[in-house]
């Protein structure tokens, strides 16, 4: 399996299909860029592929390349109404405590992203607010250009809520670590709780 990893050309060749691969990525009629195809006047005449619809494209090939092999889909697919009612379910119950701020979002089963490109979409959406470093290079302009319009192009400045403060981080100053308990006394508690309940669920079963 290897191999065939680290040689797909060579598999390919021996499949007879690589100019056809080749012909299909260097069409004229597919731009799987993420920078749009302007024609000779300027004017976009092929959108760029921007990381969501990628995903969408890889895992529709997912879904059909495992139907056609009896697999079940699911296991493999996620619909993105599903992954986007996941992020409703995880971000809305707490809309009102997130504020604009870097997060790290973890998802065991990440495949194409999904689940990632979604959440960063509801946050974006729940925040209203950006704090900015008062050192940033160029100021409030060049951190709203560089950092917000990219992933929120709607975005706009509203000077009169604009504002200049200091934030100290409590966790940083005043956080006192609780050290951690050995293992080896997790492991001796847990033998005593089992050897405590030990013949419990008999006498509860009557057996």
């Amino acid at each position: 399996m290897d191999n065939q990893v680290y040689n797909q050309i060579d598999t390919m060749v021996d499949a007879d299909i690589l100019g056809a691969v080749i012909e299909k990525f260097v069409s004229p009629k597919i731009n799987l860029s993420p920078e749009p195809i302007l024609d000779d006047l300027g004017s976009v005449r092929i959108p760029a592929l921007d990381n969501h619809t990628m995903g969408v494209i890889f895992e529709e090939l997912i879904r059909r390349f495992n139907e056609e092999n009896n697999e079940e889909a699911g296991e493999h697919f996620t619909p993105r109404d599903v992954i986007e009612l996941m992020a409703d379910v995880i971000f809305l119950p707490i809309a009102d405590k997130i504020k604009s701020s870097t997060y790290s979002c973890y998802d065991g089963a990440c495949g194409t992203g999904g689940m990632l490109t979604v959440s960063q979409e509801r946050l974006l959406n729940l925040t209203d607010t950006e704090q900015i470093p008062l050192d940033y290079p160029g100021c409030i302009n060049a951190f709203i250009e560089k950092e917000v319009l990219p992933y929120a192009p709607d975005a706009w400045i509203d000077s009169d809520k604009t504002q200049i403060g200091y934030e100290n981080s409590f966790t940083k100053h005043f956080y006192m670590p609780v050290q951690l308990r050995e293992l080896s006394e997790i492991i001796a508690d847990i033998r005593a709780l089992e050897k405590e309940t030990e013949g419990l669920l008999d006498e509860v079963l009557g057996v």
